[in-house]
């Protein structure tokens, strides 16, 4: 998988992504196309974060 600028190209709506922030952190943000922006939920409260670049999340393990 490749990065992909987020001022390109947006996720889908709802999607959750490994994303990189203006700041260099990496975080699995959630993709909320009314707000135009990744954002996260830390102790009750939305955190909006300035995006660079993203990738989808890779499918979970088998658990079988």
């Amino acid at each position: 998988m490749n990065w992909i600028n987020f001022d390109e190209v947006k996720p889908e709506d709802g999607q959750y992504v490994l994303s990189v922030t203006s700041e260099g952190v990496m975080e699995v943000l959630y993709y909320d196309k009314d707000w135009s922006t990744c954002l996260c939920l830390y102790d009750g409260a939305i955190k909006v974060f300035n995006i660079t670049h993203w990738m989808p999340l890779p499918k979970p393990p088998s658990t079988t």
